[in-house]
C-alpha cells in the first residue's frame, strides 16, 4: 500500500467511532468491521469486537491481527500490525490491543486504474427495475467499465453492483453504488457503460484500492 513509517499512533489523530477493518492472519474466520474506541500511550488501543451474525466474533488474548482504516487528518490509507492483549465484554463487547510499532502508510490516488475481470451481478433502476449479471473491469476507486448483454439504463440511470476481490488471500463481498456516465454498444451484441462510483464507504474505497494496486503487480 505503501511504506512503512516512523508515525506515532497519536500522529493519526484518530476520532472515536472510525471504522476499522480488523482480521487476524491466524484465524481467518476472524474477520469484520470495528469502531476505533481510544488509545493511550502505552497502553495500547480499544476497539469494539467485529459482529457476525449478530453476535460478537470469539477471540482470545495473544491472537495477531492487522487493522486497517484512513486517517482523515494524512488523507491516506493506513494498517499496522497488532495484538489482541485482552478481550472484554462490559461494557460493551470490546478488545485491548497493543500499541503498533510501525505503520504503513498510502496515499489513495483516484486515477490509479487497473485491467481487471471480475464477475459481478448489478441491479438498474432502468425500466422499473433490471438485474443480471456483468463483467467490471478497468477499475479504480473512482469507477469503471462495466460490460453487459442486457441494457442496464441510459446515463444517469443509478446501478448497485455486487462482486467479490480477493486481498492477500482474503475475499470480502463489496457492494457499490454508481452512476451510468456513458453508453457503448461495439460489437457482439454487448453493452460497454462507464460509471461512477457513488457513496462509496471508507472500507470498501481501501478494498478496492488494495485491490487495484495488487492488480498492478505483475
Amino acid at each position: 500500500m505503501g511504506m512503512t513509517a516512523s508515525y506515532d499512533f497519536n500522529d493519526l489523530k484518530l476520532l472515536p467511532g472510525v471504522k476499522v477493518d480488523l482480521r487476524s492472519d491466524q484465524f481467518a474466520q476472524f474477520k469484520g468491521t470495528s469502531l476505533y474506541v481510544g488509545f493511550r500511550p502505552g497502553k495500547g488501543l480499544i476497539v469494539t469486537t467485529p459482529v457476525q451474525g449478530g453476535k460478537p466474533l470469539s477471540c482470545k488474548a495473544g491472537t495477531s491481527v492487522i487493522l486497517r482504516f484512513f486517517a482523515n487528518h494524512l488523507r491516506s490509507a493506513c494498517a499496522f500490525r497488532s495484538q489482541v492483549t485482552s478481550v472484554a465484554t462490559s461494557p460493551y463487547h470490546h478488545l485491548h490491543l497493543s500499541e503498533p510499532t510501525s505503520i504503513e502508510i498510502g496515499e489513495v490516488r483516484n486515477s490509479i486504474r487497473a485491467s481487471v475481470s471480475l464477475d459481478a451481478s448489478v441491479f438498474s433502476d432502468f425500466g422499473g427495475g433490471t438485474s443480471c449479471g456483468v463483467v467490471i473491469n478497468d477499475l479504480s476507486v473512482d469507477g469503471a467499465k462495466i460490460h453487459s448483454e442486457k441494457a442496464l439504463g441510459r446515463e444517469g440511470n443509478q446501478l448497485k453492483l455486487t462482486t467479490r476481490i480477493t486481498v492477500l488471500e482474503q475475499e470480502d463481498v463489496v457492494v457499490i453504488k454508481a452512476i451510468i456516465r456513458s453508453v457503448a454498444k461495439p460489437a457482439h451484441n454487448e453493452y460497454v457503460y462507464g460509471v461512477q462510483f457513488t457513496d462509496l464507504g471508507q472500507l470498501d474505497k481501501l478494498m478496492i484500492y488494495s485491490f487495484v494496486t495488487t492488480s498492478l503487480i505483475v
